[in-house]
């Protein structure tokens, strides 16, 4: 029986038409501190170096730290 942990960091921004978009960033480092992260996403931004679907980001709406442990059953 395989078990594997995931760790995803899931961020969610506001865009410029007024809707939501996540991006994910997968095996995020968990020694990070939750203020570092927030003033990293702050950072791009302001920088408007993040956008989608010719949108840019104007805020950062809230982020997730998921962790998933999966099992793998044997069925023979």
């Amino acid at each position: 029986m395989a078990i594997t942990t995931t760790k995803d960091l899931v961020c969610t921004f506001v865009m410029d038409d007024g809707t939501n978009s996540s991006i994910t960033i997968p095996d995020y480092n968990p020694e990070v501190a939750d203020a570092t992260i927030k003033t990293q996403l702050d950072a791009a931004v302001a920088a408007n170096v993040l956008g989608s679907g010719g949108h840019a980001f104007t805020g950062l709406s809230a982020v997730k730290k998921v962790d998933t442990t999966t099992t793998e059953v044997t069925i023979e």
